[in-house]
């Protein structure tokens, strides 16, 4: 099993990459925001799919954090136990999780695949030196050893994305891994 973590400011193109991994590689995408959302939208007595609005998520993200945030302080390993068992009842061979913030989410799923793959991917913005969400939430990741840097731009809709990896050498192992092609710097299918 190959399972991809994608982490990155808000806005920065994980949910992008990983529709481009899911669409053109044979991925599943899944979010350890989802089960906070499921429970979120059950409290409020409103539609799931209303929190996937990018006007909710404007006005009412800081409900998502501390929800999150609070069951994380009870098992720091909650919300990577609940998405670990919808991959496990998934039965893909394939995930991507384009959400991740917390190495904690990593440890639930190791402990939950222990042969699996894992890859670290970090989406970044061109420009961008911060994050736009004032959120502790966004910098959990801050210095860890990511697999690779993905610069999603609108060219993913030519089956084309922009990388850069902090190791050289890794960059033909990766994309063996992954199997994705690349050339001069750009992954392709």
């Amino acid at each position: 099993m190959k399972i991809i973590l994608v982490a990155g400011w808000s806005g920065s193109g994980k949910d992008l990459f990983g529709a481009w991994l899911c669409k053109h590689h044979g991925f599943t995408r899944f979010a350890f925001a989802d089960p906070v959302k499921d429970v979120v939208a059950k409290e409020l007595g409103v539609e799931r799919s209303l929190l996937d609005t990018a006007e909710w998520k404007a006005a009412n993200r800081h409900l998502l954090i501390e929800k999150g945030e609070g069951e994380r302080q009870r098992d720091p390993e909650y919300w990577g136990n609940w998405v670990a068992e919808a991959i496990r009842q998934s039965q893909v061979t394939k995930a991507v999780i384009t959400d991740w913030r917390n190495i904690h989410e990593f440890f639930a799923l190791q402990k939950a695949f222990p042969t699996a793959e894992f890859f670290f991917v970090r989406t970044v913005r061109r420009g961008e030196r911060h994050s736009s969400v004032p959120s502790m939430t966004e910098y959990g990741l801050l210095g860890f050893p990511f697999t690779c840097e993905v610069y999603p731009t609108e060219q993913i809709a030519t089956k084309t994305l922009e990388w850069t990896y902090p190791y050289r050498k890794d960059i033909a192992e990766v994309m063996l891994h992954l199997g994705l092609r690349g050339e001069q710097g750009v992954l392709t299918v």
